[in-house]
């Protein structure tokens, strides 16, 4: 973040593109990403390294799908959410035209 700070953004060499959108999924998915990396590390320490680079895999897929517009975190927040678990799971998406855990669109 600090090299988009002070060097990208004064620059000019890429636009940001906010939108419109709740942070709570966002900060949930991460949540899920960090204890997901913490797993792997986790088995490949203890010697379950097929499990370990398996599930580095996947999270590697993740972040990729995640860069065209869809977050599988945000889609299990609106998940948890739909099922009408309270406390943390009580946003709803902010474009409701939008498959659930896409990008919203720009206003």
């Amino acid at each position: 973040s600090l090299l988009y700070r002070w060097i990208i953004k004064p620059l000019k060499i890429i636009k940001s593109d906010y939108r419109l959108d709740n942070i709570q999924p966002h900060k949930f998915g991460q949540l899920i990403g960090a204890i997901t990396v913490v797993l792997a590390l986790v088995l490949i320490q203890f010697g379950y390294t097929t499990a370990g680079w398996i599930i580095v895999g996947v999270l590697i897929a993740l972040t990729a799908i995640s860069y065209a517009g869809w977050c599988v975190g945000c889609y299990m927040y609106y998940q948890l959410n739909r099922l009408g678990l309270g406390g943390f799971f009580k946003h709803s998406p902010t474009d409701k035209t939008v498959i659930i855990g896409a990008r919203p669109r720009k206003k």
